[in-house]
């Protein structure tokens, strides 16, 4: 399927298909990545924290369902990955 690259301000975008959305199951949010030169985009399967929970009880500590709530809930807006 060939696609065009948009301009978006001083970036390029690309216009995804909806049919090629639903079929991968993106949502708002994906992972990108360059793979032997190829640009490759992945739903987003996780959150940011996810897994630290685990990280904090293998120090001994118990976690308060509260804060284990936290740990692993997902972070809106978080661009760091």
């Amino acid at each position: 399927m060939e696609i065009r690259l948009v301009q978006i301000g001083n970036s390029r975008g690309l216009r995804l298909p909806k049919s090629v959305i639903d079929a991968v199951g993106l949502t708002d949010r994906a992972d990108l990545a360059i793979e032997d030169g190829a640009l490759v985009i992945r739903p987003r399967s996780q959150s940011s924290r996810n897994g630290w929970t685990g990280a904090f009880g293998e120090r001994g500590g118990d976690i308060p369902e509260e804060d284990a709530a936290w740990l692993e809930a997902d972070l809106e807006g978080d661009d760091a990955d």
